[in-house]
């Protein structure tokens, strides 16, 4: 791509992100279609070596997902799929402009979210196969506490980083 092309396509996806949002206004803008829309403008301005503007986006996807897995979206190997590209493009800036102990939590945090899925397919794949007894609620109970763990994994690593040297 050329400097002008990607101008074009941050015009683009920056009209098509209004859309989206004026579209999923309902649900006030939390929908993977615009999850995806900020992501692929964070991947525009990451090539455009806009850090800053990539990393903003990329947050504002990153909260729209956390939000969609609270809400215990139908799309759950989707939705991983997405937070998994979200936090290894995070990774990406953070390394980019030189925040190596955030880019050590941001494959942390992935490494975290990769391993709890794992654990919650062992267990939907246990049940589907009668070796554990447990009841669909217990798993649906088992996905919200992952969901929450992330939540306050998140909130303890941007504790901490408020509190360290900036």
């Amino acid at each position: 791509f050329h400097r002008e092309q990607f101008e074009q396509a941050w015009i683009h996806y920056s009209e098509c992100l209004r859309a989206r949002r004026h579209v999923y206004a309902y649900s006030q803008g939390n929908h993977l279609e615009v999850s995806s829309t900020l992501h692929e403008l964070g991947c525009v301005a990451y090539s455009q070596n806009r850090i800053g503007k990539a990393a903003e986006m990329l947050h504002a996807e990153k909260e729209i997902l956390n939000q969609l897995c609270e809400a215990n979206s139908a799309q759950q190997q989707q939705m991983l799929q997405a937070r998994l590209t979200n936090l290894t493009w995070l990774r990406k800036c953070a390394k980019k402009v030189g925040d190596e102990e955030g880019a050590r939590k941001i494959a942390m945090e992935r490494t975290s979210l990769k391993s709890s899925e794992k654990h919650q397919e062992h267990a939907e794949a246990a049940v589907r196969t009668n070796a554990l007894p447990l009841s669909h609620d217990a798993v649906s109970l088992q996905r919200e506490l992952l969901c929450c763990r992330l939540l306050a994994r998140e909130f303890a690593l941007g504790r901490s980083k408020g509190t360290g040297d900036d």
